[in-house]
């Protein structure tokens, strides 16, 4: 709400006005109730029109923000009609002990007591005069601090009051709203005497506020304005408009006030209704940098109670606030809405119109390249209208097939402002203008001081976040070149911090006890049998230059919370044993592997470390479907599960069965029972994460061919991908999904710490890999390490190599951001997320609760967004913490092959393009000159089969030219051996072994 600072605007009268003070007997009086009207305390009603009545003389000054709050909405002729403003009536319970001492309390107050013929809400305008329908009152109308209570009533649906001039009435007495100890509420003495119309004018009223004053033109002043203010009630229709329910001597609390109107339409920022800029720092405590718990509460959907308690639907405590609660800022990859009062022209909405700026820690502000971000997309309008103001960093348009190529996240951790101009025009053409906040934030006065708000209705919180723009707005507004009187709206938000975290997660392992980066027991097999183990199709696999399969596990660091799923706020970990799965080529027939050189010329051949990170609801045993072409040049190729997936899934608790891709399956192996892990309701699921206990996982084989015998793989069900793989993983639960996505940036740099060990002398050094692999004359060389990821890996790819400084060289197929834009519109993933916004009550399309999901869900998944770290892989590097803890040192530059599937059906070309582009060099289209950046194709390319793939939301099938979603590891068509052979020659040398951009079939 964005309510007046009462000043003093008239003096309490102490005592009734009539009688001598005499000899009382000391009695014990009943405790009494009564509405409260102090005008020399703000104590009054409010809105009210007390407030924007000159100072009386002799009271001290208002704040200065204050006056100029007050100046504004008399410039305006009253209140503004573009916040909801709640009447607030303060009621006290005044109990009188033995001695003459006071204490007050809050009284209770019964809803229940309520009705039309106690509390009056009229309206009178122009035109016509009536009642206004007002939203029932309850108990969460009514709030009890420790010296008094607050009755608050909203206007139906909270809605602003329309311009016009109101009187609220409360009744006191036996026919009155009462407490729930039925006890009447009664008029404070001072009210009382003006809702009997009694005057203050002869010399027994001004020797009672002589009293009070301490000096006769004080008390002559304020009898004054008593007066006025009953000839006011009396003759200005109040009275009487009370007089339609009720005897307006019954009032027990009185307002009136007149609302003015808003002559434009206006960017609409009205924290009372939840309606504002978004992102914007009205929703961040300065003093934190955290989210309100208000702003927290409301955008997980729930409704902050009086205690402060965030309650869901069901009146539970809202598990998803605590997540926001801990946010920091916003979103550097979700539009930027400004809602506006009414529908805008849209093609008013320019780059000219409708600036961005970065506000650095130091220096002047820095206008945002327009060509990094989408202004006004068409998405959000509709015959050339829309009811918003929208700028899109890191993302794709209908409209503009450059977008994908050119539009980039915002920075981390930053402040950024919008400016909009009054260029911007309605939907008749007149131009919008500034609404009440966009006015506050350009006041000349501090708004805070010392952390205490300059202006009553206003929390201190708010005025704090308020005043921090005030005070970064000038800069930018003058930089902005629109002079002061054209601007219709200015802001500030703050991205969230991204980087620096996740830098952190890359170098956690290395901060753990050195015995932890050891692997476990060793045990190795031949290509054949571990294709039959996990299900292989060596027919049609490779396995010739797989020298042996090696298998042990790793200890890796869990920050995952069982309680929210969401990482440990603490920051600890707990120790978990995943398995490892590694493919090395051979010492003696493999002339790829070097010798090892320097300190490890001892050891024999050094092997440069691959990892393999598999896709959505895989597992490390998709390692074998490529390990023979990296261990043919002379790699070694090692795996883990990602969390939630392969041998770390979770199956779903009170059910045996799944339904993966339209098949429905068992979760457990023979159909056994999925028995829950962790009490009801943990992490927001209805069904619990569950294991299969003894009875393992229901597996499937990794070639889907193996399912069949008759393919002679020899698969016999006891390994491969658990059919519940990647379970929980994409839930309503974003928390959830961010951190287990980040958790693979940990798990990854334990694996890389624990299996490329660099030994201090010989043999045995009590490393149980690198002692047996010494035995086979190849060993790991920990200063050569590389990375491949396919489709999910690809994704989380670009983080986990961006974070870990030891990895040199990436290959990332047929990955994409940003994840919520790939979830979203991806036709694979339809009925998913279709179902999860239909538990949410969103409708997809170019609706406000639509935008607002897509926003919010950036907010948290940018964190574990490939599309923030893509542009820090070969420019622009992370520090490299283990050079030097304190992040002075950057990382070297990396080489990052990227690849793409034409009409990829899971992840989109638009998001291939917007990820792969925010990495330097790109160019598209493709050439087919050697290049960082390969497209894979069906046909002949040219302007029109180039152009055939219809958009992803469109519904219809794919282009004939598509290649499979899974080309690099399914062996379904030739890209397989051409796109694996590709990168495997990459890794070998990125600079000389650049392959051609533009592969056909």
């Amino acid at each position: 709400m964005i309510a007046p600072r009462l000043r003093a605007v008239t003096l309490v009268v102490l005592a009734a006005a009539c009688g001598e003070p005499g000899n009382v007997p000391q009695t014990v009086a009943a405790p009494t109730v009564t509405a409260v009207f102090d005008p020399t305390t703000a104590s009054i009603p409010l809105p009210n029109d007390l407030a924007r009545q000159p100072t009386p003389a002799g009271t001290p000054p208002l704040p200065a923000a204050q006056q100029e709050l007050l100046n504004l909405f008399n410039s305006q002729g009253g209140f503004p009609s573009d916040q909801e403003l709640p009447v607030t009536i303060s009621l006290v319970k005044t109990t009188v002990a033995q001695n003459g001492a006071t204490t007050n309390t809050a009284p209770t107050f019964d809803p229940a007591s309520v009705n039309a013929g106690n509390l009056v809400v009229f309206l009178k305008t122009a035109t016509a005069a009536g009642l206004v329908a007002i939203d029932p009152i309850t108990d969460a109308n009514y709030v009890a601090f420790s010296d008094h209570g607050v009755l608050t009533i909203h206007n139906r649906n909270r809605a602003p009051w329309a311009p016009g001039q109101y009187v609220v009435g409360l009744r006191g007495g036996p026919n009155g709203v009462k407490t729930k100890e039925g006890d009447q509420i009664n008029a404070s003495q001072t009210f009382f005497l003006v809702a009997q119309g009694h005057k203050f004018v002869n010399d027994q009223d001004l020797t009672l506020l002589r009293a009070q004053t301490g000096s006769d033109a004080a008390a002559r002043a304020a009898a004054a304005q008593l007066n006025a203010l009953i000839d006011a009630y009396t003759l200005g229709g109040v009275f009487t408009a009370v007089n339609q329910v009720f005897p307006h001597e019954e009032l027990a609390a009185l307002t009136a006030f007149t609302v003015a109107p808003v002559d434009s339409t206006v960017v609409e920022v009205d924290p009372g209704r939840g309606i504002v800029p978004l992102p914007i720092d009205l929703l961040r405590d300065p003093s934190s940098g955290k989210l309100t718990p208000l702003a927290a509460c409301t955008l997980a959907g729930g409704t902050l109670n009086a205690q402060g308690t965030c309650l869901d639907s069901k009146g539970n405590p809202d598990a998803a606030a605590a997540g926001f609660a801990a946010l920091d800022g916003f979103s550097t990859t979700g539009m930027i809405l400004a809602q506006t009062s009414d529908l805008i022209a849209a093609s008013t909405v320019t780059s000219s119109t409708v600036q961005l700026w970065e506000i650095p820690p130091s220096g002047a502000p820095v206008q945002v390249d327009p060509n990094t971000y989408i202004t006004e997309p068409v998405e959000v309008t509709q015959s050339g209208l829309s009811p918003a103001i929208a700028l899109q960093p890191a993302g794709a348009t209908a409209a503009d097939a450059t977008s994908v190529f050119r539009t980039r996240p915002l920075k981390d951790n930053r402040d950024y402002a919008v400016v909009i101009s009054d260029q911007v025009k309605d939907k008749t053409g007149k131009s919008i203008g500034p609404g009440t906040v966009a006015r506050i934030v350009r006041f000349s006065n501090p708004i805070s001081v010392g952390g205490k708000s300059q202006l009553i209705g206003i929390d201190d919180v708010t005025a704090s976040a308020l005043e921090k723009m005030r005070n970064q707005l000038p800069a930018v507004i003058a930089a902005s070149g629109f002079t002061s009187d054209h601007i219709a709206m200015a802001y500030v938000f703050h991205t969230e911090a991204i980087l620096s975290i996740a830098t952190q997660l890359g170098a956690l392992p290395y901060t753990k006890a050195a015995t932890s980066g050891n692997t476990g027991t060793v045990s190795g097999t031949d290509a054949t049998t571990a294709f039959a183990k996990y299900g292989v199709n060596g027919s049609v696999v490779n396995k010739t230059s797989i020298a042996e399969v090696i298998e042990t596990t790793i200890t890796t660091f869990n920050l995952l919370d069982p309680a929210t799923g969401a990482f440990q706020p603490t920051g600890a970990t707990t120790d978990e044993t995943i398995n490892v799965l590694i493919a090395r080529p051979s010492a003696i027939t493999n002339s790829n592997v070097p010798a090892c050189a320097g300190a490890l010329a001892p050891f024999g051949k050094c092997s440069p470390l691959v990892v393999f990170r598999h896709g959505l609801a895989g597992g490390r045993a998709a390692m074998l479907a490529v390990a023979d072409t990296f261990n043919a040049q002379g790699f070694t190729v090692a795996a883990i599960d990602a969390a939630k997936h392969g041998d770390r899934s979770f199956c779903t608790s009170g059910q045996t069965q799944i339904t993966v891709g339209g098949n429905t399956l068992d979760q457990c192996a023979g159909g056994g029972a999925c028995t829950a892990l962790l009490p009801a309701g943990a992490q927001g699921d209805a069904n619990v994460i569950g294991t299969c206990g003894a009875a393992g996982f229901n597996y499937l084989p990794v070639s889907t061919a193996c399912l069949n015998p008759a393919t002679g793989c020899n698969w016999t069900g006891t390994a491969g991908i658990p059919a519940v793989s990647s379970n929980y993983l994409v839930t309503a639960n974003f928390f959830r999904t961010r951190d287990t996505l980040r958790q693979d940036m940990i798990d990854q740099s334990q694996l890389v710490r624990a299996v490329a060990f660099a030994p201090t002398g010989a043999p045995p050094t009590g490393h149980n890999l690198f002692d047996y692999m010494v035995t086979k004359g190849v060993i790991i060389d920990p200063t050569k390490i590389y990375f491949v990821g396919q489709s999910l890996g690809a994704i989380q790819g670009a983080g986990d190599v961006a974070v870990n400084p030891r990895i040199s060289t990436a290959v990332l197929n047929v990955g994409g951001g940003t994840v919520v834009d790939v979830f979203t519109t991806s036709p694979a993933f339809a009925t998913t997320t279709n179902t999860l916004l239909a538990s949410l009550g969103i409708q997809p399309g170019a609706n406000s609760a639509y935008l607002q999901f897509l926003v919010v869900a950036k907010t948290i998944l940018d964190p574990a967004d490939p599309v923030n770290f893509a542009g820090h892989l070969t420019a622009n590097t992370l520090p490299n913490l283990l050079a030097n803890p304190n992040g002075t040192v950057a990382q070297s530059a990396k080489a990052v092959l990227r690849q793409v599937a034409f009409c990829d059906q899971v992840v989109p070309n638009p998001f291939n393009f917007i990820l792969y582009s925010t990495v330097s060099p790109f160019t598209y289209p493709p050439t087919g000159a050697p290049g960082t950046f390969q497209l894979f194709f069906k046909g002949t390319p040219n302007a029109t089969t180039l152009q055939s793939c219809p958009a992803p939301t469109s519904g219809q099938a794919a282009s004939a030219n598509s290649i499979p979603h899974g080309f690099f590891t399914d062996w379904s068509s030739g890209a397989t051996v051409q796109a694996q052979s590709d990168a495997a020659s990459f890794l070998v040398d990125p600079a000389a072994n650049q392959p051609a951009s533009l592969r056909t079939f």
